[in-house]
């Protein structure tokens, strides 16, 4: 399943996997997907945004910060804690 979105973080993704889709909404459909990314390349020339777009890019972070970013609530979206801490904690057995 390939997207064209990637550019937005300024990574040019070679092999993704869908790990999850959090289903929403009655009325509007708000979708979560959830990718894992084996393979990339950071994009030479950084993001491509648009006009008075400001998205952050990629910072890695380990298992350990992340687990502490959701009980900080610095990721506070309940259903991406969910789908995050499911899969660390299937890496982790």
């Amino acid at each position: 399943m390939k997207r064209e979105v990637k550019e937005e973080v300024g990574i040019d993704v070679k092999d993704e996997s869908l790990y999850h889709v959090s289903h929403d909404g009655a009325g509007v459909i708000w979708d979560l997907y959830y990718f894992i990314v084996t393979d990339y390349e950071i994009i030479k020339d950084g993001q491509a945004l648009e006009e008075d777009e400001v998205i952050d890019g990629f910072v890695w972070k380990s298992f350990d910060e992340i687990i502490d970013m959701c009980i900080s609530e610095e990721i506070h979206e309940e259903r991406t804690i969910g789908v995050l801490l499911t899969y660390i904690l299937n890496q982790k057995k």
